[in-house]
């Protein structure tokens, strides 16, 4: 499931990035060692050894580039969009599935087919408040790290909710497809939402801050991460394995 929530928000960066001309010199699912893919056009498509993440390198993301075509050579309006696509991807696809759930359940007529995408609307922007909020309990303290989850307690989440059955499973992949999008918009480097502000700052500073100089924050950004998920994994493994056992 994340592999597929992950692919369609990387479709989003490949996509937008080829409307708009930017080279892209990667488009790869799973991380680790290369176990095989290929080649079409400029870039290489990739399949990579551990199922989990992924990523669209474009030529300029985070270095300096002479080619024209490079990410940091593109007007800040056009790395905006190419930043947004990957989460907006994210929000479209949770409000097509619970749209479709909708749907599954009523009369086949094409008034209850938009319907059904108004409720799936409608219902996503509520989820996304609720995340708002707790994304702001643990800003204030008023939530704990504790009450958060990663891909271990994904994975149990999602066992037991099959048990209830495909409408189940969908609704929380819609919600976690909404997770997705929203996370990866928060303002933390080697998220979009960091590199959006990055973008904001050098729009507004000017040459102050260079491609290799926001490389290296991003780079940080991304151990902070991989150490945030080891402990969250340890808390996961903790509460689903050790103290349940």
């Amino acid at each position: 499931m994340l592999l597929i929530l992950i692919f369609v928000h990387e479709i989003g960066h490949l996509v937008s990035a080829k409307l708009t001309g930017i080279r892209v010199n990667e488009f790869a699912l799973g991380m680790g060692p290369r176990l095989g893919g290929f080649v079409r056009g400029e870039t290489k498509y990739s399949f990579r050894l551990i199922p989990f993440g992924g990523y669209c390198a474009m030529e300029g993301e985070d270095e300096d580039s002479e080619d024209p075509r490079g990410f940091n050579n593109k007007p800040a309006r056009v790395r905006a969009l190419v930043l947004f696509a990957g989460s907006i991807m994210n929000i479209l696809l949770a409000i097509v599935l619970l749209a479709m759930l909708i749907f599954s359940i009523g009369p086949n007529t094409i008034g209850f087919f938009f319907e059904s995408f108004a409720y799936g609307a409608k219902s996503t922007v509520t989820l996304m408040q609720m995340m708002y909020e707790v994304l702001g309990g643990l800003v204030t303290g008023q939530q704990g790290v504790d009450q958060l989850t990663g891909p271990v307690g994904i994975v149990m989440a999602v066992g037991e909710t099959a048990q209830y059955g495909f409408f189940y499973l969908v609704q929380l992949t819609a919600l976690i497809s909404l997770n997705l999008g929203i996370v990866n918009l928060l303002p933390f480097p080697a998220l979009d939402g960091g590199r959006l502000i990055f973008l904001l700052i050098r729009k507004i500073t000017g040459r102050a801050i260079t491609n290799e100089v926001e490389g290296r924050v991003h780079l940080i950004g991304i151990c902070v991460l991989f150490a945030f998920m080891a402990l969250i994994t340890f808390q996961d493994i903790d509460r689903f394995f050790i103290n349940k056992g």
